[in-house]
C-alpha cells in the first residue's frame, strides 16, 4: 500500500512502484518517502500491507514473540507480492551481480527497512526524516536496531538494482573517492 507520507493520505501520484524509474535519489524530496520507499527504490511512502489493512489498526506492542513473528510474516508475504523482483535470501552470498540486499524487521511499534548498496555499505532512512545514514554490517545483523525499537527477526532480501543507483555507485567507485564523498553523492537531492 502507498500513501502520501506519514499522515496517511491516499497516494495520488503516478507509478507508486517506480516501475519506470522516474524517481531516484537525485530528483526526489527525501521527506516524501520512508525507509521502505528508500530500500525498495520506489522513492514513495510504502507500507507492507494490503490495501484492506489500515496500518493504524495493527496493535503494535500488544503481542508476544509468536504474534510478532506472525505479523512480520504477513508483511514479508506482502512485500514479495508487491515486489516480484525481490526474493528472500539466506545470506549476502546469495546475491547476484545485478542485485542489492535489503533487510526488514518489525519492532514494538513499527517496521523498518535498511539497504546495502553495491559497494557493500548499509544505509538506513527513518520515516520523513531526510537524512540517510550509514549503518555498519555488524549493526544490521545485531539483535536490535534503533536502541531496541526494532527487535524482531531479520528478513534478508535480494532485489534488482535500479539502473540509476547502480550507475551512480559504479561511477563513484571507479573514481575511488572517499566514503564521505560517496555518501554525499548518493544523498544529493534537490529540494
Amino acid at each position: 500500500m502507498f500513501i502520501n507520507s506519514w499522515w496517511g493520505a491516499p497516494y495520488d501520484g503516478d507509478d507508486p512502484f517506480n516501475r519506470n524509474n522516474s524517481r531516484n535519489l537525485k530528483n526526489t524530496n527525501r521527506s516524501t518517502y520512508n525507509c521502505a520507499g528508500y530500500a525498495l527504490n520506489t522513492f514513495s511512502w510504502y507500507l507492507p500491507c494490503s490495501d484492506e489493512v489500515d496500518i493504524d489498526d495493527v496493535e503494535w506492542g500488544a503481542y508476544d514473540d509468536i504474534e510478532q513473528n506472525a505479523m512480520a510474516f504477513r508483511f514479508v508475504t506482502q512485500i514479495l507480492k508487491d515486489f516480484p523482483t525481490a526474493r528472500l535470501i539466506n545470506g549476502l552470498y546469495d546475491l547476484k551481480d545485478d542485485e542489492y540486499a535489503f533487510a526488514f524487521r518489525v519492532g514494538v511499534d513499527d517496521f523498518h527497512f535498511v539497504k546495502r548498496a553495491k559497494n557493500g555499505q548499509w544505509y538506513a532512512k527513518n520515516g520523513s526524516n531526510p537524512r540517510i545514514e550509514r549503518m555498519s554490517e555488524r549493526d544490521v545483523f545485531h539483535s536490535e536496531w534503533e536502541d531496541g525499537r526494532y527487535n524482531g527477526a531479520i528478513f534478508l532480501f535480494a532485489n534488482r538494482c535500479s539502473a540509476d543507483e547502480a550507475s551512480i555507485i559504479e561511477e563513484k567507485n571507479e573514481e575511488e573517492i572517499s566514503g564521505e564523498e560517496l555518501l554525499s553523492t548518493l544523498l544529493a537531492v534537490s529540494f
